[in-house]
This record gives structure tokens, C-alpha cells and sequence, in this order.
């Protein structure tokens, strides 16, 4: 009965230190101590959800697909409403790419320049190596990232960049390198352009 007991406290005392932590660690990140990607992808997406609700305001979407030099571009306008991207899941790479989380704490070096901001990975570990942010006055203008993965299944490589026209997202693309294992290397490029009436 005794050790019942005890072991309920040292339970609830474990509780209790582990949401002290994630208090402290949600009051550290409130701050933002990088860039907020993930608060600027929303931000994106909401308008251009916004926008998918109203078939003349809808950006016309340019694809250029290019797997080992095979390429192959596509138009998709909102009345084709079957291509037409979810951009919940259309950005989600870029979302979850964002550098403020507990865990990654410390983990980033930042260099400011008069036009741009680069956050750089202090290990080859981390998915996220590079995070640049690129401004035209108080305005992003482009973000720029460089992914590295690497388990026993699989290396990937990847850079993705977006571009910002007046305010909102004007292009984007993903530049890719996976090799599986016993496979070959895939090299592939998707670039999206968005074009608004």
C-alpha cells in the first residue's frame, strides 16, 4: 500500500515537472527565436484559400514537373477544380520546416545582412540545414531552404525556395535528390508558378 502510494506521487510529481517543462518551453518559443516560417506559410494559405473560393480571383497555376530531364508542364485554373491544389498540402513542406520548436532550441546559428537573415544548422544531423530569408525593405521577398535526411532506407536532398511578389506567394519550387537503397539515384525539379487575374 505504501509503495502505492509513493509511486502515485512520484507519478504525479513526474506529471507535474514534464508540463512545467512544456510550460517553459512554449514561453520560449513564444518569442520566436527564429523566423516564423510556419506563422508566414499560414498566412499564405489562408489567403490563397481565400481565393479558391472565388473562381475569377483564383491564381492560375503553372507546373514544370522535370524527373531525369523528362519535363512536362501543366496549367491548372480553378474551373479545372479536380488538379487544382490543396494549398494546405500544397505548402506543407514549407510549413513544416519551420525552425521554432522546443527541441531545436540553440540548434541554429543566424547571420544578418541590410537584406537577409540565414539561420545554419550546427549539426549535419538536423533535417533543416539552412533557413534564409531574403527581404525587399521590411517585405520577404524569398526563402530559401536546404533539407538533408538520411536513414538506413534512404539519402534525400532537397532545396526549396519561394518567391513573394507584392506581399504574397508568386512561385515555388522544390529541387530534389533521393537515393533507396539497391535503387538508383532520382533527381527531380517542381516549379510552380501562380499567376493572379
Amino acid at each position: 500500500m505504501e509503495f502505492r502510494r509513493n509511486y502515485t506521487y512520484l507519478l504525479l510529481i513526474g506529471f507535474f515537472a514534464l508540463a512545467c517543462t512544456e510550460i517553459k518551453n512554449e514561453k520560449a518559443l513564444s518569442k520566436k527565436p527564429y523566423f516564423d516560417l510556419e506563422g508566414f506559410v499560414e498566412g499564405q494559405i489562408s489567403y490563397l484559400d481565400s481565393l479558391s473560393g472565388l473562381n475569377d480571383k483564383a491564381p492560375v497555376v503553372k507546373r514544370t514537373i522535370a524527373i531525369e530531364g523528362e519535363k512536362e508542364t501543366v496549367t491548372l485554373t480553378k474551373e479545372g477544380a479536380e488538379a487544382y491544389p490543396n494549398w494546405k498540402k500544397e505548402l506543407l513542406l514549407f510549413k513544416e520546416s519551420d525552425i521554432n520548436k522546443p527541441v531545436l532550441l540553440q540548434s541554429y546559428e543566424e547571420v544578418k545582412t541590410d537584406s537577409s537573415s540565414i539561420f545554419s544548422a550546427k549539426e549535419n544531423s538536423l533535417k533543416v540545414q539552412e533557413l534564409e530569408v531574403v527581404y525587399s525593405g521590411e517585405e520577404v521577398a524569398k526563402i530559401y531552404i536546404e533539407l538533408n535526411e538520411e536513414n538506413y532506407l534512404y539519402t534525400s536532398d532537397k532545396s526549396m525556395y519561394l518567391t513573394v511578389k507584392n506581399g504574397y506567394l508568386d512561385q515555388y519550387a522544390i529541387n530534389g535528390y533521393r537515393k533507396l537503397i539497391a535503387n538508383d539515384a532520382l533527381n527531380y525539379k517542381v516549379t510552380t508558378q501562380l499567376s493572379y487575374p
